[in-house]
């Protein structure tokens, strides 16, 4: 008699854990007043405002990069995923060993017929079919060799003194250029005024040393020209500037 008992009250505990494991699922607190109620017929569909921010890593301003990696110059105006960004270009050019002797002006018209800036061009990110305008500027001060710099530091320009301005077309630069005694591609060239030329020839005297070099002309800067847009970074070489 007992143990008849006991199975039929192990059969209905049994029984009980079946039903109860067959409930409807209940939907949990959270979010339930942003969730609609669902009948198990009818589905539904939704959409989410999120916000989100953006912070600057000022670690990431301490990576570096040298003279061997590939710089960028560039503005995107306004990305629908990243927003905008830009970047600048400091660099000096120097000559390979001292005293360096400039070319001189042609005796017949004591005069330079153009001074130009090449960079080699590597790549883009962003759209390349939108056109961009880079200007050149001198640095207010010499880059020094033995230092470091922030690369989310911003240098200082001459911006009173205008040296030269590009405007083009990323996609563009793949080209090939015929110049004067030369055929190449991946160029970009920057025209400068005459007269940072001359400065250079008429002051050779002044240039017989690297620490007179950083004194007398403190290198180049370039900056995309917000005002005329942009869509992309673009990255130059300039171990073969």
């Amino acid at each position: 008699m007992f143990k008849s008992h006991s199975k039929a009250l192990a059969f209905l505990m049994l029984l009980a854990i079946l039903f109860s494991a067959c409930t409807k699922i209940d939907t949990t607190s959270l979010g339930s007043g942003l969730i609609p109620g669902v009948d198990n017929i009818n589905t539904f569909d939704t959409t989410l405002d999120i916000i989100a921010h953006t912070i600057d890593d000022v670690t990431a301003c301490d990576s570096g990069i040298s003279r061997k990696d590939l710089h960028a110059v560039g503005y995107i105006s306004n990305n629908s995923q990243f927003g905008s960004s830009k970047a600048e270009m400091y660099f000096g050019l120097k000559p390979v060993s001292y005293p360096f002797s400039f070319p001189t002006i042609d005796s017949l018209n004591n005069e330079i017929d153009s001074v130009v800036l090449v960079l080699k061009y590597s790549y883009s990110d962003g759209d390349t079919l939108v056109p961009q305008k880079f200007k050149v500027y001198e640095l207010a001060k010499a880059l020094k060799p033995d230092s470091l710099y922030s690369t989310c530091q911003p240098m200082p320009l001459a911006l009173f003194d205008l040296l030269g301005e590009k405007e083009f077309i990323p996609a563009r630069l793949k080209d090939s250029i015929h110049a004067l005694n030369e055929d190449d591609a991946y160029q970009l060239r920057i025209p400068l005024k005459k007269e940072l030329g001359e400065f250079f020839i008429n002051n050779a005297k002044q240039f017989t040393t690297d620490s007179a070099f950083n004194a007398n002309f403190g290198g180049f800067g370039i900056v995309p020209d917000e005002s005329f847009g942009g869509e992309a970074l673009n990255y130059f070489d300039l171990t073969a500037a």
